[in-house]
């Protein structure tokens, strides 16, 4: 094993998406000697078909802009508009937040505009092209009971705003032995969080466990998500400069190797 493979020995990190959209990051931290554990803490199920979804996917072509909140939305509103629209209608922006949800439009061959730095609805609205809304239609494609932030924004700059909600998020339904496993056994030094609402399943999965939350330090994806972490009491909250792998792991790699640093020290006092 070299010295990169090395760069995290010893270090036990707590996943917590759906093991699909792990793989790259867990085998990325595994090959650098982490101990990588993962525990769900948020399960995804498509939306049945409603009006609500069929009525705006048959009437796209009267959308100028359209807004993809996440994979997911990629995902289960693509299989919707592929259904009705095989050939899609022109004159549409088509706008993804985060790079993992513009790499998922690609595939179906949508070269989607992207916030320039940042990957949350603040940064895509920073976007020239989303500033003067006025007589404008947008669609927004995203999970159940999402986040007003865009909407409302767009709506004040002149927009017309319809949703499309094509999956919902739940709280998954864990064992204690996993939860055990997860917590009480692993007692993970870091856990990677992507969202606010996975931060929150995670509070209501451990409540039962001797392992305190707090003590783990935390990889979040966003400044909106640390404020809610530290609000909720975790002291050690880490920022990703951006959602892909490489840059996840960078940000791993230069913290841990201060924290060995700074125990090395400890230990030669």
């Amino acid at each position: 094993m070299n010295q990169l493979e090395q760069q995290l020995d010893g270090l036990r990190v707590l996943l917590t998406r759906q093991t699909s959209d792990n793989q790259a990051l867990r085998s990325t931290l595994q090959n650098q000697g982490a101990q990588v554990h993962e525990l769900p803490a948020l399960e995804v199920s498509e939306m049945p078909e409603s009006r609500a979804i069929i009525g705006p996917v048959m009437d796209l072509d009267q959308y100028d802009t359209v807004i993809f909140i996440s994979q997911n939305a990629v995902r289960s509103g693509m299989q919707w508009i592929d259904q009705y629209w095989p050939q899609l209608p022109v004159g549409i922006t088509w706008f993804a937040i985060g790079e993992k949800t513009a790499q998922a439009l690609r595939k179906w061959d949508i070269e989607p505009v992207q916030a320039t730095t940042g990957h949350d609805s603040e940064a895509l609205l920073q976007r020239p092209e989303l500033q003067d809304m006025k007589g404008r239609r947008a669609l927004i494609v995203r999970g159940r009971g999402g986040r007003e932030t865009l909407a409302e924004t767009l709506q004040r700059r002149g927009a017309r705003i319809d949703y499309i909600e094509v999956y919902q998020r739940v709280m998954p339904a864990l064992s204690d032995r996993e939860l055990d496993a997860a917590f009480s056994t692993f007692r993970p030094q870091l856990i990677v969080v992507f969202s606010g609402e996975t931060l929150h399943n995670l509070a209501k999965l451990s409540e039962n466990s001797p392992f305190n939350l707090n003590d783990a330090t935390l990889m979040v994806p966003s400044e909106r998500v640390r404020n809610l972490a530290t609000q909720s009491g975790h002291q050690k909250v880490l920022i990703a400069e951006a959602l892909n792998v490489e840059a996840i792991c960078l940000k791993i790699q230069q913290w841990y190797a201060s924290e060995v640093a700074f125990r090395n020290r400890v230990d030669l006092k």
